[in-house]
C-alpha cells in the first residue's frame, strides 16, 4: 500500500506539476529534476541515518510508521498545493520518508524470515509486492485523473489522485503494528 504512493510520485509529478502550477513544458521538467534531486539526496541522508538508528535500538516499527505516516500526510499535501513553495515542501518529506521506509522495513524483514533456506522465496515475494505498484498505479491513475476535473487547475483530477494514494498509505499505518519485531 505504501508503495503505491511512491509509484505515483514517481510516475506523475511532471504532469502534476506543469498542471497544477501551470507551467510549460520546459519548466516543469526544471522543477521536476530539482525535487528528484531534493528527494534522492535526502533519501539516501535518511536511509543512512534511520538505518543506523534503527539498528542501535533495535526497533525497527516506529521507524516505518513514521515514514509510512509522513508519506501518507505528503501525499495529502501535494493533493492541495498549489504553489512552487509546497511542492518543493512535499519533495523533502517526501524524501525523507523514503529513505527511512525503504531502509528499515528491509532490514526488519530481513530479521524476521522464517527459515535460512526459504530466505531467497521470502524476499523474492517481498520484492515482488514492493514492485507490483510501480506497475499498477501508473496504469490504474488515468481511470482516478479521469474522475471530475480538478478544483484548483480544472484538469485531470489530482486532488482526487493523491487524495486517495494519502488515504491508501495512511491505512497502511495500524499496519506496521503487527510486524513482529525479533
Amino acid at each position: 500500500m505504501v508503495s503505491t504512493g511512491f509509484a505515483l510520485i514517481a510516475a506523475y509529478t511532471l504532469y502534476y506539476t506543469k498542471t497544477r502550477l501551470g507551467l510549460s513544458t520546459d519548466e516543469a521538467t526544471a522543477i521536476v529534476g530539482l525535487t528528484m534531486i531534493i528527494t534522492t539526496m535526502l533519501s539516501g541522508v535518511a536511509a543512512y541515518v534511520s538505518g543506523r538508528w534503527s539498528a542501535r535500538i533495535g526497533r525497527g516499527r516506529p521507524f516505518v510508521l513514521w515514514a509510512t505516516v509522513l508519506l501518507g500526510a505528503t501525499l495529502l499535501l501535494k493533493a492541495v498545493a498549489t504553489s512552487l513553495t509546497v511542492v518543493i515542501v512535499a519533495a523533502v518529506l517526501t524524501g525523507l520518508a523514503t529513505g527511512v521506509y525503504y531502509a528499515v522495513d528491509l532490514a526488519m524483514v530481513t530479521r524476521v524470515l522464517p527459515a535460512p533456506c526459504d530466505t531467497g522465496r521470502y524476499l523474492g515475494l517481498f520484492a515482488m509486492a514492493k514492485n507490483l505498484p510501480y506497475t499498477l498505479a501508473p496504469a490504474l491513475a488515468p481511470l482516478v485523473l479521469s474522475v471530475g476535473d480538478d478544483p484548483f487547475s480544472g484538469g485531470k483530477n489530482y486532488l482526487l489522485l493523491f487524495g486517495l494514494c494519502g488515504v491508501v498509505t495512511l491505512a497502511a499505518a495500524p499496519m506496521v503494528r503487527r510486524i513482529s519485531q525479533p
